[in-house]
């Protein structure tokens, strides 16, 4: 017993020293300057409608543990089957432990219209994620931009200017103390003394002061050490516009995906955003936009979030509304789940896959072979399965033992095609972007019978599962479920990418 425990310190401290020294030594990149895009794009218009939706009880969670199920109150139409089943088990976790919830109960049930959806491997100028999704969204703000993003990084300070016929707009941008350790040096070389030491950074840090005129900024830093990281990625524009996905504000080249939403989703993205910063008491202005109501033809929508964790490597809970989420799919699909993710290593969904592989249903996953290998080695210390590659070879163990399920299973890689990036009419910088892009995708999305979608910041793996904090919707839309599918099939065919099984054994 004595030397199982020293193990198990050993192992605590490799997990530790090695994320610590990711954190240190990652590389730098950069962002685009989205809100000069203000002074050079029209403002897109859309009618407000003068109904507005009651707010949610301001009653305290611990209330509604005894609360019945009371139906689908916010969403606009029935739940399909599935839908129901994940809201009904996301509901029951969230009364049980709503600490582990970003959202209140009452939030859980909401409906929006999702106007854009974009997928991108190009950085820069190119990038139909900045451009359409997030440059787009906040061209629309007229009084209050708030973002949550895991990674900002400029190259350089930057700034815009509002309008001067309009009241100043109210900016809010909420980061990770991680970023400001990995990309802040070329910002402020006291950069690790302020994430260790500030909860809220002076504009001057990431904005040109001088380009301030008519914008009231602050820079809020988050992170529940150890491994608590804030991870969503958000843009919420005057309580009625917003956008989730999986790109940071940065410029990394690897695939991305963004979908742009309208409608009472927006006002619940909006309360989450406050109730992360209720512990640097930050209220929660009272908007003079109406708030959007609950239309007929909006999607329903569950948020399906989890809070940071503090907890010791091994030792937190479970069962958030994301990981409920994700585990009702497996276990009440009726045909077959497609997943992309950047890294696939949780315990407790490798074997609902393999379960609901028995069951007779499909199952693709697809990862990104190369996407943070060290970090998730080092994860197996804390009950993970390893590296995408090791987990790779775990599927195709369990085929070989079961050879009556090897139809019904695949593991693909994200990769470009390896011609493309041998190709000498291709540019010097087309083909380093490629290479670096290659193996890398960062969309985070489950696909339940080609009808139901799960979007978001959650990767589905260590981290994301039991220390980060994360923001995923289930969209309940098989017509939104097929144009993301569709986005995401058009831009890999333009950027020559496809889905390689991974044919992989141990040691190869």
């Amino acid at each position: 017993m004595h030397g199982c425990h020293i193990v198990r310190k050993r192992r605590l401290a490799i997990l530790l020293v090695g994320a610590a020294f990711f954190w240190l030594t990652a590389a730098a990149a950069t962002t685009q300057d989205l809100f000069s895009l203000r002074q050079n794009a029209p403002m897109p218009e859309r009618s407000m409608p003068d109904l507005r939706r009651l707010p949610p009880s301001k009653k305290r969670e611990e209330d509604y543990l005894n609360k019945p199920y009371s139906g689908s109150v916010n969403f606009p139409r029935d739940l399909s089957p599935l839908a129901k089943k994940i809201y009904d088990a996301v509901l029951k976790a969230a009364r049980k432990r709503p600490k582990l919830s970003t959202v209140h109960v009452d939030d859980i049930a909401t409906a929006g219209e999702v106007t854009e959806v974009a997928v991108s491997l190009t950085s820069g100028p190119k990038d139909k994620v900045c451009q359409d999704i997030y440059a787009n969204t906040i061209l629309r703000a007229k009084e209050e931009v708030l973002i949550q993003t895991y990674f900002y990084a400029p190259k350089k300070k930057h700034g815009s200017e509002s309008s001067p016929e309009t009241k100043p707009i109210r900016v809010i941008l909420t980061v990770d103390s991680q970023s400001l350790i990995v990309y802040g040096s070329n910002l402020n070389k006291n950069a690790f003394y302020m994430s260790t030491t500030w909860n809220e950074l002076p504009p001057s840090a990431y904005f040109d002061m001088s380009r301030l005129k008519g914008l009231d900024v602050r820079i809020f830093l988050f992170h529940n050490y150890p491994l608590g990281s804030i991870h969503s990625k958000n843009i919420i524009v005057d309580g009625q516009w917003s956008c989730i996905g999986s790109k940071n504000l940065d410029n990394e080249g690897t695939q991305e995906l963004g979908i742009q939403m309208y409608g009472p989703v927006s006002r619940v993205m909006r309360r989450d955003f406050f109730r992360l910063l209720k512990g640097y008491k930050v209220p929660e202005v009272e908007l003079r936009t109406p708030e959007p109501v609950k239309e007929m033809g909006m999607a329903p929508m569950i948020v399906v979030g989890k809070a940071a964790q503090r907890g010791i490597p091994g030792f937190n809970s479970f069962d958030s509304p994301q990981n409920v989420a994700w585990k009702t799919v497996f276990e009440k699909a009726e045909k077959k789940v497609f997943i992309l993710t950047p890294n696939f290593n949780v315990p407790e969904f490798f074997k609902a896959a393999i379960d609901m592989v028995k069951r007779g249903k499909a199952f693709t996953l697809v990862v990104s072979r190369k996407m943070l290998n060290f970090g998730q080695h080092l994860s197996k210390a804390a009950g993970s399965k390893g590296t995408n590659h090791e987990v790779a070879n775990q599927f195709y163990d369990y085929i070989d033992a079961h050879p009556e399920v090897a139809e019904r299973v695949k593991v693909l890689y994200f990769s470009p095609k390896d011609e493309v990036v041998e190709d000498r009419n291709v540019t010097e910088e087309e083909r380093m972007r490629k290479k670096k892009a290659e193996n890398s995708s960062h969309v985070k999305l489950m696909i339940a019978d080609g009808k139901l979608l799960i979007v978001g910041s959650g990767n589905m793996d260590q981290q994301s599962a039991y220390y980060s904090q994360e923001f995923n919707l289930v969209i309940d839309d098989g017509v939104v479920t097929e144009n993301v599918r569709r986005a995401l099939k058009e831009e890999m065919r333009k950027e020559d990418v496809s889905f390689k099984p991974t044919n992989v054994r141990k040691g190869n």
